[in-house]
């Protein structure tokens, strides 16, 4: 339940961030740098959480990881009271009236992505084919569904749906978010494939692997900074398309890692080559799933890129997850030792973090081409507002 709160609370912040950014910097080469910065922090807050929380769980015990969130969230607090500029809602009179929270929407969606998670992540002890298994699923389903024909239905009547099925007609708006979702699942499943193969197999420490994430995290910072002179280049389309074929070198070598593995030539290597992808990746897709949208949606479109990282990768992760565990107790069983039968749970998993990686590439080669009008996804039309 408090897990639940806190992600209740990103849900409000994290989206405004990148919505502030599309509003406060024109489309173009501005609004790509700015793109770039805000993505490269947020892979360097990542990776430096990974590091302190390792230091603190060493330290301190586990329960300080959830405790230096408090003077952290009050520094912010401070600080956007000091630096962000004070606003009000825009609009107002009847228009105002109708914007009432879509309370059918977030709960069927909430409810259906988490029931999938929870259906995939128990398969370990329950087959796919049980009947507790299928009823879940069909449970997911059901209330996706319902989420889609509510939104729809909203839409359609003039209210304001939770979100609107329109922005997903803009091929350069949908092609962002599948290629977003795809590659936080492959992430989420390098940072935990990643660190339970250094603490289980190799017996790092805490400390030492959140330390061994620091070149990781340096390389998406890295990656970012160069994005922008990357599309302004290429175009939006081959940047994602070579980001992602980058990660995809990354995560094929960390599928070959031994159970005496090394720590600069089996994991930092192939990490680096990831967050050098991943890095690519981040800045072209936030300025695609930004484009062709209007001025009123920025917040929306902002969240729903939000949304399809979050999720994707959860739901990546819960099926990642349960196909390390699967091939772990297969190997198990078949008498090899427990290192080996974990690393061949993790050779499994880092190569569905590989697939998924291969669907976004093909995904960025057929929706990024060109946006819902059939012009081009580049700076040219953005910097035109085309």
């Amino acid at each position: 339940a408090t897990r639940a709160v806190e992600g209740l609370a990103a849900a409000f912040v994290v989206p405004m961030t990148l919505a502030m950014l599309t509003s406060e910097f024109p489309a173009g080469p501005p609004r790509t740098r700015a793109f770039s910065v805000w993505g490269g922090i947020s892979a360097a807050a990542g990776t430096l959480g990974l590091v302190v929380g390792g230091a603190l769980v060493s330290a301190a015990g586990w329960r300080w990881i959830f405790l230096i969130n408090i003077p952290v969230g009050l520094i912010v607090i401070v600080a956007a009271l000091r630096v962000l500029p004070a606003d009000s809602p825009r609009g107002g009179g009847a228009a105002a009236s109708r914007r009432a929270f879509d309370l059918g929407g977030a709960v069927s969606v909430t409810a259906g992505a988490s029931l999938l998670a929870y259906a995939v992540a128990q398969t370990s002890s329950h087959a796919w084919g049980s009947a507790r298994t299928v009823g879940l699923l069909c449970g997911a389903a059901a209330l996706t569904g319902y989420f889609v024909v509510h939104e729809a239905r909203e839409e359609r009547v003039g209210r304001t749906p939770l979100m609107p099925l329109s922005l997903w007609r803009n091929r350069s708006v949908a092609g962002a978010n599948i290629v977003s979702a795809l590659l936080a699942s492959a992430m989420f499943a390098v940072f935990y494939a990643t660190t339970l193969y250094m603490q289980q197999v190799l017996h790092y420490s805490a400390l030492r692997t959140g330390l061994a994430y620091v070149p990781f995290g340096l390389s998406i910072l890295v990656a970012a900074a160069a994005a922008p002179a990357l599309v302004s280049l290429a175009g939006i389309r081959v940047t994602s398309i070579l980001g992602s074929a980058v990660s995809l070198a990354g995560l094929v070598l960390l599928a070959r890692v031994p159970v005496a593995g090394h720590l600069l030539t089996d994991i930092i290597l192939p990490t680096v080559i990831v967050g050098l992808g991943a890095g690519t990746v981040i800045v072209p897709t936030s300025v695609a799933a930004m484009s062709g949208v209007t001025a009123d949606q920025h917040g929306v479109a902002s969240a729903l890129l939000n949304v399809s990282r979050q999720l994707g990768g959860a739901l990546g992760l819960a099926v990642i997850a349960t196909v390390v565990a699967s091939f772990a107790a297969r190997s198990a069983a078949a008498g090899n030792a427990a290192a080996a039968a974990l690393t061949a749970g993790f050779h499994a998993g880092f190569a569905v973090s590989a697939l998924l990686v291969v669907v976004g590439l093909f995904t960025a080669a057929v929706l990024l081409r060109e946006d819902g009008r059939g012009q081009r996804v580049n700076l040219l039309a953005l910097q035109t507002g085309q």
